[in-house]
């Protein structure tokens, strides 16, 4: 049993790994949003959310759930950083300047993509289906699709295929950073057992 459990564990993505990336995504809007000149409340809610998420990813019990092998359990980080996207798209923020917002796209697509990845490809020792790998990023690109499509809608803000491509760079890169991630984490793992 005590076998069991080890080999499970260590089969697992690290436990630090979601609330390192909810605190770095805290610090990191809390930095930008002002930074960009962002005069909506919503917006600047966003660091506060993200904080919180951060706390309560920290807390035992939701921490075991996280890490569960329920798919919906899984999943929930990802849905709740997509509604925040959608959310954060139907708000018409008032903006130092568009370039700089723009980039705004990649990031959060960056992360979303990672954090889906994540929820994908729960162990990081079972070799990567490419399959899954590009469905992921492909699924990524058409939320962004679809975001797009919905700020269309939006009085004051418009559809763009500047930003489509921001944000398919960005979901590229969260992809990326998830392969750089496991192969450093495969790596690891292989030194500790040699």
């Amino acid at each position: 049993m005590a076998r069991s459990m080890s080999s499970r564990a260590s089969s697992e993505w690290p436990s630090w790994l979601l609330p390192a990336f909810l605190a770095a995504h805290a610090l990191a809007t809390a930095a930008l949003i002002p930074a960009l000149g962002v005069e909506s409340s919503l917006y600047r809610a966003i660091p506060w959310v993200f904080g919180a998420s951060f706390l309560l990813s920290l807390l035992p019990p939701l921490a075991m759930r996280l890490r569960s092998e329920a798919m919906a359990w899984r999943l929930a980080p990802v849905v709740l950083y997509a509604a925040m996207i959608s959310l954060a798209s139907s708000v018409s923020p008032r903006l130092a300047t568009s370039y700089s917002v723009s980039w705004f796209h990649a990031l959060e697509y960056a992360g979303l993509t990672l954090l889906a990845q994540l929820a994908a490809h729960r162990n990081p020792r079972v070799p990567l289906a490419a399959r899954r790998l590009g469905g992921v990023l492909l699924a990524a690109v058409a939320f962004g699709a679809l975001d797009e499509l919905h700020q269309s809608f939006v009085p004051g803000r418009i559809a763009s295929f500047r930003d489509l491509g921001l944000d398919a760079l960005g979901a590229l890169v969260g992809t990326v950073l998830f392969l750089v991630g496991r192969s450093w984490l495969r790596r690891r793992a292989g030194d500790s057992q040699s």
